[in-house]
C-alpha cells in the first residue's frame, strides 16, 4: 500500500467527506446567513431605539425650554409689574414733596408778612408814644429825707443820695418786697 498525500482514498469515504463537508459549509452558511439576519436586525432595532429615544429626549428638552421661558417671561412681568410700582410711588412722593414744599415756602413767607407787619406796628406805636408830650410829676420827698443831697456819676452814670445825719438805714419788715430801702429818722 502505498502511503502519503497523494494516496487515493477510497471513492466512498471521498464522497462522504465531501458531503460531510458540503453539509458543514452549508449549516456554517445558514448559521452565517441567521448570524446576517439578527444582526441586521439587532442593529435595526438599536438605531429605531435610538431615533426614538433621541425623539423622546428632543421632546423633553422642549418641555423644558418651554417652562423655563414661561418662567422667565413670568418673571420679567413681576419685576415690570414692580418697577411701575415704584415709578407711581416715586411721583405720587415727588408730588407730595412738592406740595409740602410749597406749603412750607407759603408759610414761612406768611409768617415773614406778619411778623413784618407786627414789627412796624411796633414801630408805629413807639413813634406815636414817644411823641406824647408827658409832664413830669413833682417828686414827692418824705419829711425825713428833707436835706438829702444826691450826687451822679462821671457822664451821668449812676446816683447816690446822702442822706441828713438824723436819717439812718434800718431793716424793712417781711413782705415790703425787693429791692426797697427802708429808713428810720432818729429824730421821732
Amino acid at each position: 500500500m502505498k502511503t502519503g498525500p497523494q494516496s487515493k482514498l477510497n471513492p466512498k469515504i471521498q464522497e462522504n467527506m465531501e458531503n460531510l463537508l458540503g453539509s458543514q459549509l452549508a449549516l456554517l452558511d445558514s448559521h452565517l446567513k441567521s448570524w446576517n439576519d439578527e444582526w441586521r436586525n439587532t442593529v435595526r432595532s438599536a438605531f429605531s431605539t435610538m431615533s426614538s429615544d433621541m425623539d423622546r429626549l428632543k421632546h423633553s428638552v422642549e418641555l423644558r425650554m418651554q417652562d423655563t421661558m414661561g418662567q422667565i417671561n413670568q418673571t420679567t412681568d413681576q419685576i415690570r409689574t414692580q418697577i411701575t410700582s415704584l415709578e407711581q410711588q416715586s411721583r405720587k412722593l415727588s408730588h407730595l414733596i412738592a406740595g409740602r414744599s410749597l406749603t412750607i415756602f407759603l408759610s414761612g413767607a406768611a409768617l415773614a408778612t406778619l411778623m413784618s407787619l407786627a414789627g412796624s406796628f411796633l414801630a408805629v406805636t413807639m413813634m406815636i408814644n414817644s411823641q406824647q408830650v408827658t409832664e413830669p410829676r413833682a417828686q414827692q420827698v418824705p419829711a425825713a429825707l428833707q436835706g438829702s443831697r444826691t450826687l451822679r456819676g462821671a457822664g451821668g452814670l449812676g446816683e447816690v443820695t446822702m442822706l441828713p445825719p438824723t436819717v439812718t438805714l434800718a431793716r424793712c419788715p417781711i413782705g415790703n418786697g425787693s429791692g426797697r430801702i427802708c429808713i428810720q429818722d432818729e429824730e421821732d
